[in-house]
């Protein structure tokens, strides 16, 4: 496996960046994106791999603490030529900076990149706990909302959101 080193380790947690993950990446992952997103978007193994097997260009980022550990994972992704991410944390780590230091790896050298977030709090996750919106930490962090641009299925709706270089230089 190709694995590169990219950020520097920080209270003994560093991020890599991985073209493919592991099994045991993919379970780590799994747990962390039933447990923190809405139960509405929960995955079984079989549907994250085909998600994962029908996107192009796809970089895995992962959050390890020494134990090489799963605590976050985002990655990016070409689909109608346009750059995609998706990203979530352990809740572990929520509040520490590491999603910004994360979002910030995703969107280096990329013009535009693109991403959907809930934006109410309207869901819970599957601890039964609110999940809370994540939309104030992506204007923070330099993204901008395309309010008339939705993703809406029958148990879940979000928002477009886009990061772009030259609105943010």
């Amino acid at each position: 496996m190709l694995e590169r080193e990219i950020f520097i380790s920080f209270r003994s947690m560093i991020i890599k960046t991985y073209p493919k993950l592991t099994v045991e990446q993919k379970s780590s992952v799994l747990r962390i994106w039933n447990e923190e997103y809405p139960k509405q978007m929960n995955k079984s193994i079989e549907e994250l791999d085909v998600y994962l097997s029908e996107l192009e260009k796809v970089v895995h980022f992962l959050i390890l603490n020494v134990d090489e550990e799963v605590l976050g994972w985002a990655f990016k992704f070409s689909r109608d030529l346009r750059r995609w991410f998706v990203i979530i944390l352990d809740n572990t780590i929520h509040k520490n900076g590491w999603g910004s230091k994360l979002l910030h790896k995703i969107i280096e050298n990329e013009v535009e990149m693109n991403g959907w977030v809930v934006d109410k709090n309207l869901y819970t996750k599957s601890d039964s706990t609110i999940y809370q919106s994540p939309l104030v930490f992506y204007h923070k962090n330099g993204f901008i909302s395309v309010p008339e641009s939705r993703l809406k299925t029958q148990d879940l709706s979000a928002v477009k959101i886009i990061y772009r270089q030259q609105d943010n230089i």
